[in-house]
């Protein structure tokens, strides 16, 4: 690989981008769940299972797992 005109002899990781963000939606899907890019946004606290709502996101995931201890993780 050349850096700037200069040889290098190491490899460069691939580098993926994704959107994700606490309200990001999560669709079940085989063979694995999707995530976004559609969101709940500003919505969150309304729609969000863990705040009443009928939503899976990713902040429902994130308390489900342990990560984030915010609303309701009975839900």
């Amino acid at each position: 690989m050349d850096i700037g005109g200069v040889r290098t002899n190491f490899r460069m990781p691939d580098v993926f981008s994704i959107g994700l963000g606490g309200g990001s939606i999560v669709v079940d899907g085989a063979p694995a769940p999707r995530v976004g890019p559609q969101s709940v946004g500003f919505e969150l606290t309304r729609r969000a299972r863990v705040f009443g709502g009928d939503v899976l996101t990713a902040t429902d995931i994130a308390v489900a797992a342990g990560r984030a201890g915010i609303g309701d993780a009975s839900g």
